[in-house]
């Protein structure tokens, strides 16, 4: 398994075929919060180059250096059911 950046299409892509979708983890709430001082990320977890987790995560700065991160109504899974 992989954890990387993904590109806001790949995002995209993923979250809008996810049962669990929600307007909140799309580009367009990551570009109003960008207008308002956040810094927009897109991660995901992949397996043998296919995403099986992917959330938009936003950014600010916090207090000490510090970043406060915020993945609203996220972070998209996909189950997976062990086999027996």
């Amino acid at each position: 398994m992989e954890f990387t950046e993904i590109t806001e299409n790949e995002f995209e892509t993923f979250a809008k075929s996810h049962p669990q979708f929600s307007f909140f983890q799309t580009p367009a709430i990551a570009n109003y919060r960008v207008k308002r001082g956040w810094k927009k990320h897109y991660v995901a977890l992949k397996e043998n180059q296919k995403i099986i987790a992917a959330t938009m995560m936003l950014s600010k700065p916090a207090a000490l250096k510090k970043k406060v991160f915020y993945a609203p109504r996220g972070p998209l899974l996909i189950m997976k059911i062990p086999k027996s």
